[in-house]
């Protein structure tokens, strides 16, 4: 039976087993001999060559780092998705949208729980209270556009476009936009995401 890979997973994978082997201080051949498994087969995969690996090749060489195969694949999934994320900042995931508080939160990734990484724009003149904003463990906001005046356990940070600020999403904060006429913008990262899933 043939396990199917696409070309990026296929890499991730390759990625991974040339990473344990390394990290481990084993040589292709000592792998290869270990999984019972040709050398040549340990190359093609570390390099990304192969269109499929069957289950059991995938399996022996699991084995020979003494992992479950499911480790090794969770780990080339993770290492895969690192590698492959990529877009545009005119480019939505998706939105959260809050037209009454005057501001919308774009991901510009795909939900994950491990972070959010997106954007939030804010209309001018508005405030955005404590309890519509995400209170993940760590936040770090990146003004893109504009000036936000972010204020934190009674301080007030002034941002500009180009500044960022990185804190403890725990406790309350709100944000603002001080212009009369431009919305604001700026990155917003979150560890771990705020968004339910």
């Amino acid at each position: 039976m043939s396990l199917s890979l696409q070309t990026d997973e296929r890499s991730s994978i390759g990625e991974v087993i040339r990473l344990l082997r390394k990290e481990k201080r084993i040589s292709q051949l000592a792998l290869a001999r270990e999984a019972r498994v040709a050398r040549s087969t340990i190359v093609r995969i570390e390099r990304g060559v192969f269109k499929s690996i069957s289950t059991e090749t995938l399996n022996d060489i699991a084995r020979a780092f003494g992992l479950d195969p499911k480790v090794l694949l969770l780990k080339a999934e993770s290492v895969g998705e690192s590698l492959t994320l990529r877009g545009h900042v005119s480019q939505a995931a998706f939105v959260l949208d809050y037209p009454d508080q005057g501001f919308r939160i774009l991901s510009l990734i795909p939900r994950k729980k491990e972070f959010f990484f997106g954007k939030i724009e804010i209309e001018p003149e508005r405030t955005i209270p404590t309890h519509t904003l995400p209170h993940p463990e760590q936040v770090c906001l990146n003004v893109i556009e504009g000036e936000i005046l972010l204020t934190r356990e009674g301080k007030s940070f002034r941002l500009k476009a180009g500044d960022y600020l990185a804190f403890s999403g725990t406790g309350e904060y709100e944000l603002q936009n001080t212009q009369l006429v431009k919305p604001v913008c700026a990155f917003l990262v979150t560890h771990p995401s705020f968004v339910a899933f």
